[in-house]
């Protein structure tokens, strides 16, 4: 019964953050913290298998790169100001 509910979240976030996201219901904001939770979550989950555990939190890191980008509106790229000048 555990298991089915393990799944179940999961797959409740994903297509929260799919459909929320398809139909404008939800901000990418929000679908970027809703992969935050699943990762964290799935972290968590696989503490036991330390491969799995390090592939989720490599995943993670490029999660939270994001944050800056979608929460403060930061250019995270570096290069798309820099060619918006007329001369170019």
């Amino acid at each position: 019964m555990r298991i089915y509910f393990e799944k179940g979240f999961l797959l409740l976030l994903t297509v929260l953050a799919i459909v929320g996201y398809y139909f404008s219901a939800i901000s990418m904001e929000n679908v970027m913290w809703l992969g935050v939770i699943a990762n964290v979550y799935l972290i968590i989950k696989s503490r036991k298998f330390k491969p799995m555990a390090l592939m989720f939190f490599f995943w993670l890191t490029f999660i939270i790169n994001l944050i800056p980008y979608y929460q403060d509106n930061h250019d995270i790229s570096g290069g798309y100001f820099q060619l918006d000048i007329p001369e170019y």
